[in-house]
């Protein structure tokens, strides 16, 4: 993939989402060991079946997980 300098790009290696158990039982991953990048000025299509991870992806992405 060429990279322009200067340019911006999102990029997220090994990403992992887990569901905490709070004492209940096993942890649950969401996302486990996600890479990707998404380049400026293009269309990026996130496409699944339902329930494959879609929304937890871009709520990953989008850092809504972290501990405010």
């Amino acid at each position: 993939m060429p990279w322009n300098e200067g340019e911006a790009y999102l990029v997220w290696e090994d990403l992992t989402v887990v569901l905490p158990n709070f004492g209940q039982g096993p942890t649950k991953k969401l996302l486990h060991g996600l890479t990707g990048f998404a380049k400026p000025g293009r269309i990026m299509a996130i496409m699944g079946p339902s329930g494959s991870g879609k929304s937890t992806l871009l709520d990953a992405l989008a850092d809504v997980f972290v501990a405010k």
